[in-house]
């Protein structure tokens, strides 16, 4: 009996964990599941003007979805041995990275729109590009230090659209979301589009993260979108405000009112 008993118990503690690895986050309340829009429409349209945008993260236990207001981020740093390099990102006018030694003067390392730093157990690497008018260009980067203590900075890999915001998976594989795909990036030769969308590279995403069950939810612009698994590959809604279910323009000039759906 006991070692039936025991047999059971392992069963059960083994079926738990399971469930803790597959089962998908919570949605935070006052948050509800809407079809993204179609390009050129007014929806998307209004995505694009909108005002409102979303971060996300998950909880430590990564059983609840976290989303918080933010916007785009335009500097970074990443703390190494004897210093720390910092990047200032200004779009269209240019950006620089810093080398800021712990003792010693501030020293440009590079000229480059650097989205954000990505430390890797190989490397310091970073997502760098930019998407302005015609200009849609992203690479990933790869930072190393001299023993004379020099920097240098050189291109891994093209992403072939400019990142907006990444997340670290196994294997030191990048999940990155660009303008207008996802992508998993691993240094030195893998990069693999997973999904695409025409309405991301107007609506400016802020953050990424993966869920246990492996469903993947970008902070953007008006919104979240979330991705689910499915026989084709990815399957894409909309998380979006209770009390701002869908969006209609107001105005030749880009205004948008919330409005609420008829059932």
């Amino acid at each position: 009996m006991r070692l039936v008993s025991l047999a059971l118990l392992v069963l059960t503690v083994a079926a738990c964990q399971a469930q803790r690895r597959t089962t998908p986050a919570d949605i935070p309340a006052g948050w509800l599941p809407s079809a993204p829009p179609q390009p050129e429409t007014e929806a998307a349209s209004c995505a694009n003007w909108a005002r409102d945008s979303w971060t996300v993260a998950l909880s430590p236990d990564s059983t609840m979805l976290q989303i918080r207001p933010g916007e785009s981020r335009y500097v970074d740093t990443a703390t190494v041995r004897s210093g720390r390099l910092t990047s200032e990102n200004r779009g269209e006018f240019g950006g620089d990275v810093w080398w800021e030694p712990t003792n010693g003067r501030r020293q440009r390392i590079a000229q480059i729109n650097l989205v954000a730093f990505a430390p890797t157990r190989a490397a310091l690497m970073g997502l760098a590009g930019l998407a302005h008018l015609s200009i849609n260009e992203g690479r990933l980067v790869r930072f190393d230090q001299a023993s004379n203590g020099d920097w240098s900075v050189r291109t891994v890999l093209d992403l072939g659209a400019a990142p907006e915001a990444f997340t670290t998976l196994a294997d030191d594989t990048l999940l990155v979301v660009t303008s207008g795909a996802l992508l998993t990036v691993r240094a030195p030769s893998h990069v693999k589009a997973i999904y695409r969308n025409a309405v991301w590279p107007y609506t400016y995403a802020t953050s990424v993260v993966r869920d246990r069950a492996g469903i993947v939810y970008v902070g953007m612009r008006s919104t979240v979108a979330r991705l689910s698994p499915a026989p084709s590959g990815l399957q894409e809604e909309w998380l979006v405000r209770a009390e701002c279910p869908a969006r209609k323009k107001t105005s030749d000039f880009g205004e948008c009112s919330c409005v609420q759906t008829k059932h």
